[in-house]
């Protein structure tokens, strides 16, 4: 086939659906352009960026600023679409799918009406932009009248599509996947790529510093382990989030747990399984979430995983994860004081469910099922 995404290329939700796509299919990408950004690697992949209608004066004083970027994309929407006009025409594109509300809603605005389109929704698109705010329930509409098939990874943002107005559209609940011969278990006596001392209780915290992560509510509970009188180690990885950083910092101060934290910043992806299986304990808190891949990865291997009880986490998953009430950190706490004084205690539950998590959640699996999609899809023609 002859794929063109219409995607973010600095996102990984991009990067990992086209790896498995351009080993086994002619790939294109179309994207916005932003020179401040750090790329994702990709192999077999025809990149076609623009840095937009005001993009190169964001890029030359390196201005990542959200309000700055949206202002460019939607300016520059009729750039993005002539793009992908021409892409189609001149590669003969079997299918296009498209990432995110913006990209989709470029998608939407293709000349050619007999090509189908996949759209692929994040969390934030249809949980909270197009619920709260008119102009992207516009938007949202504009894409639902002209895309082909949704995919989903949680039957709950599958959900807030349909309230949306896609019951009339062909939908799939696809996952993100994990590489199962990468994310495995490891011994802590093997690890050498992150300089955190074995000896301490070790939480990692894998989300952004936004406040929908609660990150402000973990600080608390861990304010009330440090009153206890343990010893511990907080490892925070955030793809985004500098500019709160200073806040977090000084709250970890009044707390007085600063000594205890890490705050590493953005992980290569090669070095996230050691942080998985160094850890005692994997916290996922936020707000609002939709199968988030960190759980699952270190699901893999075989960590103890405390998430929210939020919706998603019953779409699949059973006792093999904790499940705390979102926001309340005298629970959160509770749950990290069970572990240290019992580190086996969710291991059982994860090695009898791990052959069902690793099928369910498995990378290749995943591809091949949205692969299929797509040849029905274009054989449908």
């Amino acid at each position: 086939m002859k794929i063109l995404y219409i995607a973010d290329m600095y996102s990984w939700h991009t990067s990992l659906w086209l790896k498995y796509f351009s080993e086994n299919h002619d790939v294109y990408l179309l994207s916005d352009e932003r020179s401040y950004a750090k790329l994702q690697n990709y192999k077999n992949v025809k990149i076609f960026k623009h840095p937009g209608l005001i993009g190169k004066l964001i890029n030359y004083f390196s201005i990542s600023s959200n309000l700055f970027r949206h202002l460019n994309k939607f300016l520059s929407t009729y750039i993005y679409v002539k793009m992908a006009n021409d892409i189609i025409k001149s590669e003969k594109i079997d299918i296009v799918h498209s990432h995110s509300l913006y990209y989709g809603y470029v998608a939407s605005k293709i000349a050619d009406k007999n090509i189908n389109i996949i759209f692929s929704p994040l969390g934030s698109d249809v949980m909270v932009d197009a619920l709260n705010n008119n102009f992207y329930k516009r938007m949202t509409d504009k894409v639902f009248s002209r895309i082909n098939i949704i995919t989903s990874d949680s039957n709950i943002k599958l959900k807030s599509c349909k309230d949306l107005g896609s019951s009339h559209i062909e939908s799939h609940i696809i996952q993100y996947g994990v590489d199962k011969n990468y994310f495995k278990k490891i011994s802590k006596d093997k690890i050498e790529s992150v300089n955190i001392s074995k000896n301490n209780f070790i939480i990692f915290s894998p989300r952004g510093l936004s406040s929908e992560y609660n990150i402000d509510c973990i600080m608390k509970s861990l304010s009330l382990l440090h009153k206890e009188g343990i010893k511990f180690q907080c490892v925070f990885a955030y793809n985004y989030g500098e500019k709160i950083l200073n806040y977090y910092k000084a709250l970890a101060i009044k707390y007085q747990i600063a000594d205890s934290l890490v705050w590493l910043g953005y992980v290569e992806y090669e070095n996230m399984p050691d942080l998985y299986n160094l850890s005692d304990v994997v916290i996922s808190f936020p707000v609002i979430d939709s199968s988030p891949k960190c759980v699952y990865e270190a699901l893999f291997c075989k960590s103890t995983v405390i998430v929210s009880d939020l919706n998603w986490s019953y779409d699949f998953l059973r006792e093999e994860i904790i499940r705390v009430e979102s926001n309340n950190h005298i629970k959160l706490y509770e749950s990290l004081i069970d572990i240290f004084k019992n580190p086996e205690i969710k291991k059982n539950k994860i090695e009898k469910n791990y052959e069902r998590i690793i099928n369910y959640y498995d990378y290749e699996y995943n591809m091949k099922k949205i692969e299929k999609i797509m040849y029905n899809s274009i054989n449908k023609k």
